[in-house]
């Protein structure tokens, strides 16, 4: 880094950037928006901070300066110039040097007390880095909470005095794969760092789709926090960390990623190949994993108490017609999917994803004839020549005025569905071309059509997944 750039010039720089992220939600790409306002010292250091930045989400730009004094002027700062810093003054901006302080205890000095502890934690950690690195990571890492942070985590995680501050000093230890995964599990667990006291084993089982191992062991009386994991799980957990912040990961979508990478660490050749195309654009993949909104939404000025309570239940929980506690075909299901259907006709809800999409192609529970007996549309169940049967709106009507139906089977009763296996739901999807057309008498025919089998054997698991006592893995 060039000497001429002072503290003051990253201190602009940093929190510019951070500025940035705030108003935007994302970092910059580029230089563009500051040419005007750094220099080119400090457009120097604004480049290689955007590329670290970008290159790792959970960088934050305060992880390049080492804390002092100065880096806090609200708090060591003396505005009126009476003596006392800001941060204690009960009237920092009057010149009143008999004020005294806001309390006793001088929060200037825990804030300074923090700061010198801080740099000790640093050089330990320095020392653990290393330690790790010739113990054969393959990447070994850390970070030390910053002043702020500690008394973030220590007001939302300790104020109950009942354990100590557990990972002031956190490392994090990189394994190419499973195989190098165990050898250092191994060597940790044995005691060749320090005396575990704690181990968390999120591999058995995930929290929240995050796989990894966590060690608390201590290094003479001072404890340290290890996270043992892959890179390929390290790259996910880099991915999904922003929608983590701000509350829109989605935790099963998550999930199902970060097993695809576990199989990959096994050496599974399918889930490499998988895992390789899915991260070669990251921000598309973070879109995947981010939550939906909302399947059904009352209107805005409408007065939801005018609808059951089934329907508020639904809203309230966030559950579509996919996800319905409702047992398909029965009387409560049916008087739903009405409701639903009659307050968006009257643009009192807003629908989304398939939701939305069934309301506007299927006839969910609609009475019609098919052979002289009476039958319900759009409603599949277990059954007949095949595994599944469905009846379907034939686009005709008899001589008293009542819908014909058709009837529609798929599946071979013979063969067991196994749609709940990533890689067997996969190579079903793309043997059968559920995203793309088919031909049938010769002509190119969607998959999204509901009065051919294809749509139902692509999309019934997604729809209508509980009731056919199935479970899918395919995107809508």
């Amino acid at each position: 880094m060039n000497k001429s750039l002072t503290d003051i010039d990253r201190e602009k720089v940093q929190n510019t950037l951070r500025k940035y992220k705030e108003k935007f939600g994302t970092t910059p790409k580029n230089l563009e928006p500051f040419k005007n306002i750094f220099t080119n010292q400090q457009q120097i250091y604004a480049r290689k901070l955007i590329y670290r930045l970008r290159s790792n989400p959970r960088i934050t730009a305060f992880q390049d300066i080492e804390p002092t004094e100065q880096f806090y002027p609200s708090i060591f700062g003396d505005f009126d110039k009476d003596g006392i810093l800001d941060v204690d003054d009960p009237n920092p901006y009057d010149y009143d040097p008999n004020s005294g302080t806001i309390e006793e205890i001088k929060l200037s000095d825990e804030i300074r007390a923090l700061i010198v502890y801080r740099q000790s934690m640093e050089a330990l950690k320095n020392k653990f880095l290393k330690k790790l690195t010739e113990m054969g990571a393959t990447r070994a890492f850390g970070r030390t909470k910053t002043p702020f942070s500690l008394v973030n985590k220590l007001r939302r995680k300790r104020l109950s005095g009942q354990f100590g501050l557990s990972d002031v000093v956190g490392t994090t230890i990189l394994a190419n794969d499973a195989y190098h995964l165990q050898i250092l599990l191994d060597k940790i667990i044995s005691g060749e760092l320090g005396v575990v006291t704690q181990f968390n084993d999120y591999y058995a089982e995930p929290k929240n789709g995050y796989r990894a191992f966590h060690f608390i062991l201590f290094d003479g009386d001072v404890p340290i926090e290890i996270q043992l994991k892959t890179e390929r799980q390290h790259e996910l957990g880099s991915i999904s960390h922003t929608l983590y912040k701000i509350g829109q990961k989605d935790s099963s979508k998550y999930n199902k990623l970060t097993y695809l990478a576990h199989l990959a660490d096994m050496g599974d050749p399918f889930a490499i190949k998988q895992y390789n195309n899915l991260t070669r654009d990251k921000e598309a993949l973070m879109q995947k994993i981010r939550k939906n909104p909302p399947e059904i939404e009352f209107a805005e000025g409408f007065n939801a108490n005018m609808t059951t309570k089934g329907l508020q239940e639904h809203v309230k929980e966030g559950l579509g017609l996919p996800d319905t506690f409702f047992r398909l075909g029965s009387k409560a299901y049916l008087n739903l999917y009405n409701e639903i259907e009659a307050y968006w006709d009257q643009d009192n809800v807003i629908l989304r994803g398939p939701t939305k999409w069934m309301v506007e192609n299927l006839e969910v529970g609609t009475p019609a004839i098919y052979e002289g007996e009476r039958v319900f549309l759009d409603v599949p169940f277990r059954g007949g020549r095949k595994k599944f049967v469905v009846y379907h709106n034939s686009g005709r009507k008899n001589k008293d005025d009542e819908i014909v139906a058709k009837k529609i089977e798929w599946g071979d009763p013979n063969l067991t569905v196994k749609n709940d296996q990533y890689d067997r739901s996969k190579s079903f999807w793309r043997r059968h071309g559920c995203d793309g057309y088919y031909k049938k008498s010769g002509k190119k025919t969607r998959k999204m059509d509901p009065s051919t089998a294809g749509f139902w054997a692509c999309y019934g698991p997604t729809l209508f997944a509980a009731q056919l006592e199935l479970q899918s893995d395919m995107p809508w």
